[in-house]
Parts: structure tokens; C-alpha cells; sequence
């Protein structure tokens, strides 16, 4: 069996990256001296969503319209985070502390990040160069999204020490980062590049993790570019398994919390690649092309064996047209060894047989698998 990615991204997300972090509410004493005033909640949020993204360490405000509770100064914040992922997710931690007199709130907020102001800008100014050589005016969303996805595949390491959480390491340096980073940096790319998506979290392989959702032509795919990049990294290897995915496709590894108002992804991407092929014509190679290479092809029938038969059939065929390997999908892995052993018995111009797979993702169902078969002739 081929080595699985899962579990090695395993701690890349922290807990401290959720709306309920180390918060506090004090009443009494002030919470520090006033560097803004909003009279309104909307106000409040407006201000305190413009000084957030300036990255301040510190930031301190009052509310002249009396109480602000604990539930409505997390819900500011959530509001805030939801309307910006890539701030929320390049935010490390935050406190705040507040007091009231009962006609007004003061408020002081402390700050870490995963990257600062400075490093964010240059995060911005990277992927506007690496856009402006990947990207060509006449690519529509699909073209481009392989195009990002393709580079950041070839240009990100998955930094194994766990340490680098941004968008920035994976840029520079040593270009090595999570899947926070990962997703940051997908995140960015595709929304300079005009493709509408979202930061998804949860668990895969059991442990903490962090994707992308991203919405083409009206429907929305999970995009997961760290597990398509797996460990160890080796330069021009480029994976597919986790590219536009179904919620139902991506359950089979991923989970994410369900309360969280993420878009639902129930469109086969082989049903949209079938009819923009039709619908598109100029671009009918493309679509064509980026189907063999996410193994759509493997739902066919001329793929795809159910039994020990069908197996035989494909031995058969590759050895007549001097094939020394071939793959295709089995839909039964708990009989796959078997049915193997049963499919090469009388094959007599064999001297050897290898076989390996690998769950094929595009299936919900965790019992399909993409074999390979390797053959060594008789001499």
C-alpha cells in the first residue's frame, strides 16, 4: 500500500486560532486609556475591524452608548473574522479586558499575529509578481485555479517542525509552512486572482487542520493543497487528490464543525468539467486534460474492474500490448488481494507481479481504491 498522507499535518492548527481565546471581562477599574470612541455597536465594530487590520499589538476604544456584555464584544469579533479570513487566520491569540460605568464601555485589546503588517504587505506584493507570470488575461476561473494551485504545489514545503503557521514563511525563507499556511496563501492567491473562496477548518487524519473552499461558476469544491503536497516533499511532484471535492467525497477523510456557515459543495466536479466542455469549446482541451489529470477518467467503465475477472481481462490486455504496468479502479479493497492472487492464476508469461494502491478520493466510499499492477515478463 502506498504511503498515506494522513496524520503527519497533524498539529498544524492550533486551538488558539478560534473565536474564544484567553478573554477577559473586568468591570471596574478602566481597561486602558481611550484611543478611539463609537457610539454605535456598528461603529464600534467598523472602527475596531479598520484597527485590526492594521495589526496593532494594542488597540483601546470606548462605547459612549452604555454596556457592552462579553457576548456582544465576542460577537463584534466573530463578525470581524467572518468577513476577513485571511486576518482571522493570521491572527495568533487575543485578549481583552473592559470596564463599564453603566454609560459607557472602555475596551483594551492586545494582539499577536502569525505575521506582521509589514511581512503581510509583502505577502501581497509576492503573490501580485507570481499572478502576473501564472495568470494571463484570457484565463477564466478554472484555468486559474489550477494555475495557483499548481504553483504553490511546486514552490511550499510542509515544515515538519511545526513552527511556521503563515502565509509569509511559505513564501520566504526557507518556504516552508503548515496548513494554515497553506490555506493563507491559497486563500490570497485566488482572491487576487478574482476566484471567490473561503478558509474551512476541522479535523483530517484526526488531528486539527485548515483547507480552502472555493467557488467556481456558482458552485463551491473543497481545495486542500497541503494534503496534495505531501511528505516528503519532492520537487516536481504534484498531486490531485484533494482538488474540488464534494462534502460528501471530502467526509471520507475531513471533518469540519457544522455550526460554521460554510457553503455546501454538492456538485460532482465532473459534472461541471462535462458541461463546460460542452458549453465552452475553446477551452474543451483544457477540460479534457485537467480530467485525466485529477483520474476522473477512473469512474468509467473502461477503467474500473469490480472482480477477479475483470482483473484477468486487464492482465490480459496489458500484457498483449506489452505493457509492463497499468492502474485502474477497484471498487472492493477488502478483496483486492485475493482477487488479484486469483486473477493471475495460469498466467504463464509472467515471472512477477507487484501491486500497490491508494484510496481514490473522488469515491465516498472509504472500499475504493486506485490499484497499480506491475508486470515482469518471463525471459
Amino acid at each position: 500500500m502506498m504511503n498515506s498522507p494522513y496524520g503527519k499535518r497533524g498539529s498544524t492548527f492550533i486551538l488558539l486560532l478560534g473565536l474564544g481565546l484567553m478573554m477577559f471581562l473586568w468591570r471596574g477599574d478602566a481597561a486602558s486609556a481611550a484611543g478611539d470612541s463609537a457610539a454605535t455597536i456598528q461603529d464600534y465594530e467598523k472602527k475596531l475591524g479598520a484597527a485590526m487590520l492594521r495589526k496593532p499589538a494594542a488597540y483601546s476604544i470606548v462605547y459612549t452608548g452604555g454596556t457592552l456584555t462579553m457576548d456582544q464584544l465576542e460577537s463584534i469579533l466573530q463578525r470581524i473574522h467572518n468577513a476577513n479570513d485571511y486576518l482571522h487566520y493570521s491572527t495568533r491569540q487575543y485578549r481583552y479586558a473592559a470596564s463599564t460605568d453603566g454609560r459607557k464601555t472602555t475596551v483594551g485589546y492586545t494582539f499577536e499575529y502569525w505575521e506582521t503588517q509589514a511581512q503581510s504587505n509583502q505577502v501581497s506584493l509576492k503573490v501580485k509578481e507570481v499572478l502576473g507570470k501564472i495568470i494571463t488575461r484570457n484565463m477564466n476561473d478554472f484555468q486559474k485555479e489550477k494555475a495557483i494551485h499548481d504553483w504553490i504545489e511546486s514552490n511550499l514545503s510542509y515544515d515538519t517542525t511545526l513552527r511556521q503557521y503563515s502565509a509569509y514563511a511559505g513564501l520566504f525563507g526557507n518556504k516552508k509552512t503548515v496548513c494554515q499556511g497553506y490555506a493563507l496563501l491559497a486563500f490570497k492567491m485566488l482572491s487576487q486572482a478574482g476566484i471567490e473562496n473561503k478558509i474551512i477548518e476541522g479535523n483530517a487524519g484526526g488531528q486539527l487542520h485548515t483547507w480552502n473552499l472555493v467557488k467556481l461558476d456558482g458552485k463551491w469544491y473543497h481545495l486542500d493543497t497541503t494534503w496534495n503536497d505531501p511528505v516528503p516533499d519532492k520537487p516536481g511532484r504534484i498531486m490531485y487528490d484533494y482538488y474540488n471535492l464534494t462534502d460528501a467525497q471530502m467526509k471520507a477523510s475531513h471533518t469540519w464543525n457544522k455550526s460554521a456557515s460554510y457553503p455546501a459543495a454538492v456538485t460532482l466536479f465532473e459534472t461541471t468539467l462535462e458541461a463546460k466542455r460542452k458549453s465552452d469549446a475553446g477551452n474543451a482541451a483544457f477540460y479534457q486534460n485537467l480530467k485525466k489529470t485529477l483520474g476522473l477518467h477512473y469512474m468509467e467503465a473502461a477503467h474500473t474492474a469490480v472482480n477477479a475477472a475483470d482483473l484477468s481481462g486487464f492482465i490480459a490486455n496489458a500484457i498483449k500490448a506489452n505493457q509492463n504496468s497499468f492502474t485502474i479502479r477497484y471498487p472492493n479493497k477488502r478483496t483486492l488481494a485475493a482477487d488479484i492472487k486469483k486473477a493471475f492464476n495460469g498466467t504463464n508469461n509472467i515471472s512477477r507481479y507487484s501491486y500497490s494502491y491508494s484510496d481514490y478520493t473522488r469515491s465516498p466510499s472509504s472500499a475504493d481504491v486506485l490499484v497499480t499492477v506491475t508486470l515482469t515478463r518471463r525471459k
